[in-house]
């Protein structure tokens, strides 16, 4: 019996209405996404060929690898944590408290070209908006990072709320400036 909602192009295995995401070639399963950097925007991944996901998927491995042994210390810790190798040549971000298990993504920090600080209604609540910081790479597997620092109610933009989320969005920046600039 054939899958209603076909196969995966990288694993062939059917595919279900959900966690599915459209590729140049096809379409790719949840467990096959889940694979992929989570910095790896669903724009990007519309234009990649099979080829080009099986080799980030491969990348995305020996990352894993290198994460191992790498030697890594906290510079921030927020909604995503920043980390630098001890050679001060990387720079981590990681959505949780471990950076080996959530397999994060080694950046060069020779790979940023510049950062900026956006604001967006938040997705599940309008009342709200979330505050991200988008560092933008070249010679990276993504062409950005993009990670929301805080949330503060739409009604308080001139509140303390507000100001905090800033001032921790703020906080990235510099620390990421720093850390280039060593």
């Amino acid at each position: 019996m054939s899958n209603v909602f076909g196969e995966c192009s990288l694993c062939h295995q059917p595919l279900t209405p959900y966690g599915s995401l459209v590729c140049a070639e096809g379409t790719i399963c949840r467990n096959c996404a889940a694979l992929l950097s989570p910095f790896l925007t669903k724009a990007e991944v519309a234009e990649m060929t099979l080829e080009q996901l099986n080799g980030h998927i491969e990348y995305r491995k020996a990352n894993a690898e290198v994460l191992k042994d790498l030697k890594i210390s906290r510079v921030i810790d927020g909604r995503y944590d920043l980390y630098r190798d001890e050679e001060g040549k990387n720079i981590l971000f990681v959505k949780g408290r471990d950076a080996v298990k959530e397999n994060a993504d080694i950046i060069p920090l020779t790979a940023i070209d510049k950062m900026q600080i956006t604001k967006q209604y938040n997705k599940k609540d309008a009342n709200y908006v979330d505050i991200f910081v988008k560092v933008y790479l070249h010679d990276a597997p993504f062409k950005c990072v993009e990670f929301m620092t805080n949330t503060f109610p739409k009604t308080d933009v001139n509140v303390e709320a507000y100001q905090q989320a800033m001032d921790l969005a703020y906080d990235y920046l510099n620390k990421i400036k720093e850390l280039v600039s060593i």
